[in-house]
């Protein structure tokens, strides 16, 4: 399902993004217009999994602060005179985007037959035109653009990423990776509640993993509805496991929807098929920041007919766009992997945060 803009409360020059022309310096022509710019922006930055389940802060090109807004309790006795006292906090908390770019060369004869073969199922007999399979074109980049932005999203590592893809960005695993690995003796304390998984998850007993995860997070932040809904992300294979031990009957409140809508107890599972096996994350919706320039500039998209530049059956597209993820307040987040601490490594292991000691509610109680 694909979420439209004005519903996020966007409003975009619809003329001024539906096409632009690039010209050709050697013979003075211009390639093809670019239809449903809009469209793609939809399909590669703003999916239904964006709009339900992060804090979305679109139109950020470089640098954006973040306002949040904390008080005290607001209600006081009834009388006639105004009882102040009631402090409101603003504080800010910086994100950075990092500036990408979708680039890729199609040869029109292999995306026609993609496209007739998509197009004309049984049954269907309707005419084909131009404007038909120009929308195919950006609806199939833009839905390989929301691919790798999902995978970034969960994987992206600056640093220590296996390619130049995954080095494009800071995903939330490495945010979360780069803090549960603090030495606390000589980098500071470690902001997020860490959990180490149990050595092999399984039916019988993911639904006891997945309560030790929900006990550990702030009781505060255990909201099952509203604005600040408490956000759980699995991977696959916790995913799998609760659905076969939900099927067996045995574990009570926990059930699976026949849209597939995992839930335990009244909280929601989202599984997340990029997250490694044996990780979880959980967090209000309001700290797990997705932030990205939809950069509405016609000039940023591009398309070169390569017919008519070089004689080649291909077209070439370019889109300009900025994407940032992360974290608004580290110490409301749990997160749960396989990964040993690092004073668990110097100690010779043991599973210390996994307990009520170890992880619980710091912080959780008003």
């Amino acid at each position: 399902m694909i979420i439209e803009l004005e519903k996020l409360g966007f409003t975009l020059d619809e003329k001024q993004l539906s096409m632009t022309v690039v010209p050709n310096k050697t013979t003075g022509t211009s390639a093809e217009a670019c239809p449903e710019v809009i469209e793609f922006y939809q399909r590669a930055l703003l999916g239904q999994t964006e709009a339900d389940n992060f804090k979305n802060v679109p139109f950020n090109k470089s640098k954006k602060r973040i306002p949040r807004i904390t008080t005290g309790n607001v209600l006081k006795s009834w009388n006639c005179s105004f009882s102040d006292g009631v402090t409101a906090n603003l504080s800010t908390k910086e994100v950075e985007v990092s500036k990408v770019s979708v680039m890729m060369e199609i040869c029109i004869a292999d995306l026609e037959d993609s496209f007739l073969i998509d197009r004309m199922t049984a049954g269907q007999n309707n005419p084909v035109n131009p404007q038909d399979f120009l929308n195919y074109l950006w609806g199939y980049i833009g839905d390989q653009a929301g691919e790798d932005l999902e995978t970034l999203r969960w994987l992206g590592d600056t640093e220590n990423g296996t390619d130049a893809f995954h080095k494009l960005t800071n995903g939330y695993v490495t945010q979360l990776e780069l803090d549960r690995n603090e030495d606390e003796s000589t980098e500071g304390p470690r902001l997020a509640t860490h959990l180490v998984s149990a050595q092999t998850i399984s039916d019988s007993n993911v639904i006891g993993e997945l309560y030790k995860l929900i006990k550990s997070v702030p009781k505060r932040f255990r909201k099952a509805t509203g604005r600040n809904e408490l956000k759980i992300f699995v991977s696959s294979d916790i995913a799998l496991a609760f659905q076969i031990a939900t099927s067996q009957g045995t574990a009570v409140g926990s059930y699976v929807t026949n849209t597939g809508d995992m839930f335990i107890g009244r909280y929601k599972l989202i599984e997340v098929p990029t997250l490694p096996e044996k990780t979880i994350i959980a967090t209000p919706k309001e700290d797990i920041i997705y932030t990205y320039d939809l950069l509405n500039d016609k000039n940023n998209f591009t398309v070169v007919d390569m017919l008519k530049t070089a004689a080649e059956p291909k077209v070439r597209f370019r889109v300009n766009m900025a994407i940032g993820f992360a974290f608004d307040t580290l110490q409301n987040v749990v997160y749960y992997s396989p990964t040993a601490l690092v004073v668990e490594q110097q100690q010779g292991g043991g599973e210390q945060g996994g307990d009520d000691n170890g992880g619980g509610d710091n912080g959780g109680e008003e």
